[in-house]
C-alpha cells in the first residue's frame, strides 16, 4: 500500500516561514491530502507512485489510495466529498455552489461537521475548494494528454 503523504509531515520537522509547523497546520494539511485521495477514489482515478512512473508499471487503484486515509477522516468527510463530486458533475461550479446548499443536500449525516462553528465552516469551505480543484486538475490533465476534447466555456453546457 502507498505511504500516506501526510505521515511525512508527522515524522519530520517541517519548516515554513523559518519555523516548524504548528500541530493545527499539520492536521489541516493532512486533511487536505485526505480530501484529494478521497476525491480520486470517488472518480475511480488510478494513481501511480514515483517508482511506478519511473518503471512504467501499472498504477494502484483509487480504492487502495483512499484506504490509506485515516478512518475517522473518511467517516467524517466521505459524504461531503461524494456530494461535492456529484455537484461538480451536475454542472455546479465552485462559484455557484454554496456550502449551506451542499450541506443541506447531505441530509442528516451524524458524522457531518458542525455548521454553527465558524472554524468548522471555514474548514469546510476550503475543503470544498480542495475537492473542486482536484477535479479541475484531473480535467486539465485529460485535456493536456489528448484524452478529452476541449470545449468552449459556456455556462450550462
Amino acid at each position: 500500500m502507498l505511504n500516506f503523504a501526510f505521515m511525512v509531515y508527522k515524522q519530520v520537522e517541517t519548516q515554513t516561514a523559518n519555523r516548524p509547523l504548528a500541530q493545527e497546520e499539520v492536521e489541516l494539511r493532512s486533511l487536505w491530502l485526505s480530501l484529494v485521495y478521497m476525491t480520486l477514489q470517488q472518480v475511480y482515478h488510478p494513481t501511480r507512485s514515483i517508482t511506478e512512473e519511473a518503471t512504467g508499471s501499472a498504477g494502484v487503484s483509487a480504492e487502495a489510495v483512499a484506504e490509506s486515509v485515516p478512518s475517522e477522516i473518511r467517516q467524517k468527510f466521505n459524504t461531503f466529498v461524494y456530494d461535492c463530486v456529484n455537484a461538480r458533475q451536475g454542472g455546479w461550479t465552485l462559484q455557484t455552489l454554496k456550502l449551506e446548499e451542499l450541506m443541506k443536500s447531505s441530509g442528516g449525516n451524524s458524522a457531518a461537521p458542525d455548521m454553527t462553528d465558524p472554524m468548522e465552516k471555514a474548514i469546510l469551505g476550503q475543503s470544498m475548494r480542495i475537492v473542486f480543484l482536484t477535479l479541475q486538475c484531473l480535467d486539465d490533465a485529460n485535456l493536456a494528454s489528448g484524452k478529452s476534447v476541449p470545449k468552449p466555456n459556456i455556462p450550462g453546457v
